[in-house]
């Protein structure tokens, strides 16, 4: 019931009214919202601030009050528990044709044209919260929004790139993105910058990869030189070729002056003493049942291995394959259903000038280094085939980049509490091919599936796994137990993919990703390959802010 009101003459000669009332007691029947959503950060809203718009009612011929603007603000009241809300009486309920025409009018413009503030809006507000001294905590509890979200506003508005890019690029730029803008930013990386602000300026469908790839990149370039800083002081050089004027030396290949094979040790004091750095990586399949054997998705590749390592078709011989494909790189198992890839970095150390410090050639009569097979190949065969490997070692890198986006967007979506359109479809796509990639993870009691749906980290090991899947639909509706299925599904297909998969197109992957894609997910350049489809081609670039 109303606790205190008041009463002011309109403009028209109407009598309003402004009370403060139970909001139990509003009528919230007639309304052209068929639903009304109350979002869980509306409702801490007005847990935290109360109801600070007035509810707009008439009265009606029995006394009562119907909310005429407001039904949302009256419901969230009544679920938070405010005893009152603030009520403006506008007028007398009219029941005529007339009268009814208005409500509708009026309901659907209040509800239709509204505005919520921009991003460069919205980092404003926290940045004066912050500076007026608004703990990270109460900021986050008094808007109502959660602290990762406060986290990306105060980096956003450190950055003044960043919170540029969000002022003029407000209708496609979202928080999370322009705070991974001011990441970069922080970093000096201008031309990951660029890049994000040239996507999200398009469509944003890349964004998340190349903040991914800029990320790896740059770790695999810490680790890089953490390894360098291991080594003591040695100087680091450019990787030699395999050219017989190239005037640095494997110390491999070298012979003292006693003619004895150079090492390490006994090369260490010789002023042309070096190394130069290369990236191994190797494949660690995990323990896997001798009845396992491969299927229509993820199985042992059936090319050789120039082929399997994008190589051309040149006819090459061993020595010239050890010249062009000197890096461990690729070294792909016959099976990568199950497994993880291990990279180290090993230093190869060479002498920048064996002639001049004595040293002679180990197989021959020179300084040079044997005459290699490769050398008989034209410059334009020795140029594709390195091409070649490059594509392979940069779509290897993508790849890997893009399963880290692919599954955190996955596990994000698998969230949600109905299975979209087309589900039904996928799944009994998936379950019809008889696909090795779903029998195995049945047998394995759904490793990535697990994962996926915040179970835990990716295993093999069956305890306490279908115990932890039961309880997972244990009290969830139809509805969700869809999405649980779904999940365990796609989790299969996932587990399936690896490195092998943007050069063995099969048709589990495309259907797989083809359906990731239609629900929302953007699909890299690589990715794309896996489907058997070409790249997009580039877009022209705007200028960044």
């Amino acid at each position: 019931m109303a606790q205190h009101s008041s009463t002011i003459e309109a403009g028209t000669g109407a009598t309003v009214a402004y009370l403060d009332a139970d909001p139990c007691i509003l009528l919230v029947d007639v309304n052209v919202r068929t639903q009304v959503r109350l979002d869980k950060e509306f409702v801490a809203s007005v847990k935290a601030q109360g109801v600070l718009v007035p509810i707009v009612a008439v009265r009606t011929t029995e006394g009562a009050l119907r909310v005429r603007y407001g039904h949302r603000r009256t419901l969230a009241a009544i679920e938070t528990g405010r005893e009152t809300v603030p009520v403006i009486v506008a007028a007398d309920e009219s029941t005529d044709d007339a009268g009814q025409i208005d409500r509708l009018v009026g309901q659907y413009a209040e509800n239709e044209h509204r505005t919520g503030l921009t991003v460069a809006e919205k980092v404003g507000v926290v940045e004066q919260l912050s500076a007026f001294g608004v703990s990270h905590a109460q900021i986050s509890k008094r808007l109502g929004i959660k602290r990762d979200t406060v986290k990306d506003a105060l980096a956003v508005a450190a950055s003044p790139i960043a919170k540029k890019a969000a002022e003029r690029y407000e209708a496609t730029l979202t928080l999370d993105q322009a705070a991974v803008v001011a990441e970069f930013d922080a970093l000096a990386d201008e031309d990951t910058v660029k890049a994000l602000l040239v996507d999200a300026n398009t469509g944003g469908r890349q964004f998340a990869h190349i903040a991914q790839r800029a990320r790896d990149e740059r770790a695999e370039q810490e680790r890089r030189q953490e390894f360098i800083a291991s080594l003591g002081g040695v100087p680091i050089v450019e990787r030699p070729s395999y050219r017989n004027d190239e005037p640095v030396k494997r110390l491999g290949r070298l012979l003292d002056q006693q003619g004895e094979p150079l090492t390490v040790e006994t090369h260490a004091a010789c002023l042309g003493h070096a190394a130069y750095v290369d990236k191994r990586t190797a494949w660690v399949p995990a323990p896997r049942p001798e009845s396992d054997t491969t299927g229509e998705q993820g199985g042992q590749d059936t090319e050789d291995d120039d082929n399997a390592l994008g190589a051309t078709d040149l006819d090459l011989d061993p020595d010239a394959e050890d010249a062009l494909y000197d890096d461990d790189e690729d070294d792909y198992p016959e099976d990568e259903q199950d497994g993880s890839w291990e990279e180290t970095w090993e230093a190869e150390y060479v002498c920048t000038d064996p002639s001049r410090y004595g040293h002679t050639a180990r197989y021959g009569g020179s300084s040079e280094a044997a005459p290699l097979k490769a050398a008989e190949m034209s410059e334009e065969q020795r140029e594709e085939a390195r091409e070649a490997r490059r594509t392979v070692i940069a779509n290897n890198k993508a790849w890997d980049s893009a399963t880290t986006v692919r599954q955190e967007w996955l596990t994000g979506w698998l969230t949600r509490k109905s299975a979209p359109k087309g589900s039904g479809l996928f799944l009994a796509a998936a379950v019809a091919s008889g696909s090795h990639a779903l029998t195995q993870a049945f047998e394995r009691n759904h490793p990535t599936g697990r994962v996926l749906l915040g179970l835990g980290e990716a295993t093999s090991a069956r305890i306490g796994a279908g115990q932890a899947l039961a309880g997972l639909l244990s009290d969830v509706s139809e509805a969700r137990a869809q999405v649980v299925t779904l999940g365990l599904v796609l989790g299969a297909h996932e587990a399936a993919l690896g490195r092998h998969s943007w050069r063995n197109v099969d048709s589990g992957t495309r259907r797989y990703l083809t359906f990731l894609a239609e629900n929302g997910y953007g699909l890299s350049d690589v990715e794309r390959l896996a489907c058997g489809e070409h790249p997009l081609p580039e877009v022209d670039e705007p200028d960044a802010a």
